[in-house]
Order: C-alpha cells, then structure tokens, then sequence
C-alpha cells in the first residue's frame, strides 16, 4: 500500500535554506521567532511537540509582509525519509533533522515533552541571531561524542559570551542571557513554558505585536501512522 499525504504548500524557504552562506536579517529573525513561538504555543496546547530546527521550519511573507511560519511535524519525517529513499531523482541526501537541538531528555531517551521544544527554541533563536550554533563543539564539526558530552556535562557560558565568536556578535538583543539560561536547563522541569518563554522574547523586542501565522498540520489520507499526531484528528492550527 501507498502513503499519501496532503498538506498546505509552505509559504517561503526552509530555514536552512535562508541561512546556508548568508545571515537571516535581524527584521526576519524577530519575526520568525515571534510567530514560531505563537505556533508552538498552539501545538502544545493540543498535546503535541514540534522539535523545531533550522530543518523543519518554513518562514515567508504574505502580500503586505505579512510573515508565515510553517513547521513539519514529526510524524511525517518517516514517511519523507522512506520516499526520499526511493526516489531515483533525489539529489544527495541531505539531513532532515539535526541532534544537536535535541534536548539532554530527547538525547537520554527519556519521554519527550514540550519542555524539550522549549529547548530547541531557544538553541534556534540564538542561532538566527548570530549565524552559529551555540555548540563550539558542532562549529569545530567534533565528532557527535564531544557534542553530548559538551551538552550533557560540562558548564555553559553565557549567551552572550559564546556569541563572541560567530558571524553576528552584538546581534543578541538585551535581556537575551537569562531568557536563554531560563530556556536551556538541563532539568525540563526547570524550564519555562513556551506560552512563558514567548511572553518573556515578545518583552525583548519592546512587546513587538503579535503576528497573524500559519502553522498547517499536513493530513495524512492513507496509511496513518499508528499513535502520531494525526490520529489526533487536526487538521490547521492558526492564530486569527
């Protein structure tokens, strides 16, 4: 049997594509940021988490700016990786997610939860800003060992401070450190939630309006796969 899934086309390019060799422009990065925070508040309200990453996201702009964010989530990514797989046009294989927003729970294998998203979010909003990871250790390429041991172990500078060595240095805006730390404990429990982790970012960009977004949840019309979002029965998330 076939899988076939429909979905809304994206508005825009993946993030990856915006930031391969250039830096997304300060304007779009509080957009993107403010309306994926406004959709994961959505998506974890429904019971379900996103594992946002520069893969995973679509950002673009609507007659009059207005800017869309589409997230794909998880439960397609089998269903791309095996039709990727057969397809004889495919180009090289490129990766369809990254570990290196997966936070220590996701990594640990423990129960994934929207604290995990909350993590990812923040590792995004500090790479959107300064065109690097926050990782030294996946901007040296190390070996995935060293980065679960810088991840999972060893103590953690500042944001600003490991901003110090990246494309955009002085990108952060104020008040972006302990928003962040909030973000990245290691103990889920410990962090924000995202309705929390959005209210705190709007404040940084001066209580910035929020924005009308699109986060449409692909459908799958055959072949569902067991216990994913979709059994859930959505179908569109959106903010008015």
């Amino acid at each position: 049997s076939h899988a076939w899934v429909a979905f809304e086309t994206p508005w825009g390019e993946t993030l990856i594509s915006r930031v391969t060799g250039a830096l997304l422009p300060l304007d779009d990065v509080r957009d993107t940021l403010l309306a994926l925070a406004s959709s994961l508040v959505l998506i974890h309200d429904a019971g379900l988490v996103a594992e946002p990453s520069l893969e995973n996201i679509w950002f673009g702009r609507k007659e009059g700016g207005l800017p869309v964010v589409t997230i794909l989530l998880p439960g397609l990514i089998p269903l791309l990786r095996d039709a990727r797989s057969k397809d004889t046009r495919a180009g090289p294989a490129e990766p369809l997610f990254s570990i290196t927003g997966l936070a220590p729970e996701v990594i640990l294998g423990q129960p994934e939860g929207p604290p995990a998203d909350v993590w990812a979010f923040a590792l995004l909003a500090f790479e959107l800003f300064t065109g690097a990871s926050y990782w030294e250790s996946v901007r040296d390429a190390r070996p995935v060992f060293e980065f679960a041991t810088e991840m999972l172990t060893k103590p953690w500078p500042a944001a600003s401070a490991r901003a110090a060595g990246t494309p955009r240095p002085d990108a952060l805006p104020a008040g972006f450190d302990p928003w962040f730390a909030r973000c990245v404990q290691r103990e889920p429990e410990k962090r924000p939630t995202m309705r929390e982790a959005e209210s705190s970012l709007r404040a940084l960009f001066g209580d910035a309006p929020a924005h009308v977004i699109a986060t449409p949840s692909p459908e799958v019309i055959l072949g569902n796969p067991k216990g994913s979002f979709y059994d859930r029965g959505l179908n569109d998330l959106s903010v008015p």
